[in-house]
């Protein structure tokens, strides 16, 4: 996951073009693999394009989309990393610091559940 989110934040900084552009081939590359692959390139994208101001118009709707995916793929920790990056989004682009403290308390959550399973 880091050294994934490092090359997309890295192409984020170079300029748009060659960010879209580069998010075409890792996705190329990622048509192969497993569910859980392509699910964490389509989060480290979105997380990049979030950070730095892209789409933000649709950010909260694929973020919970991905969210969904990343459950149904019995995939917590992507979805623990998806309301990470959704808390970021409400408290540094929208100021919006409740929606981001809901976030972050489910992410919270989703990693205490995966550290310390309650068994039935």
């Amino acid at each position: 996951m880091t050294l994934l989110d490092s090359v997309c934040i890295r192409l984020a900084k170079v300029d748009s073009a060659t960010l879209y552009n580069e998010i075409g081939k890792l996705r190329a590359s990622a048509a192969g693999t497993d569910a859980y692959t392509r699910l964490n390139l389509e989060r480290a994208i979105l997380s990049v394009k979030t950070d730095e101001g892209f789409e933000l118009e649709t950010a909260v709707s694929n973020g919970e989309k991905m969210i969904d995916q990343a459950m149904k793929l019995n995939a917590p920790e992507l979805a623990a990393i998806q309301y990470m990056t959704l808390g970021f989004y409400y408290e540094l682009k929208k100021q919006s610091f409740g929606k981001a403290f809901e976030k972050d308390f489910v992410r919270y959550s989703l990693c205490l559940q995966r550290a310390f399973p309650l068994d039935d």
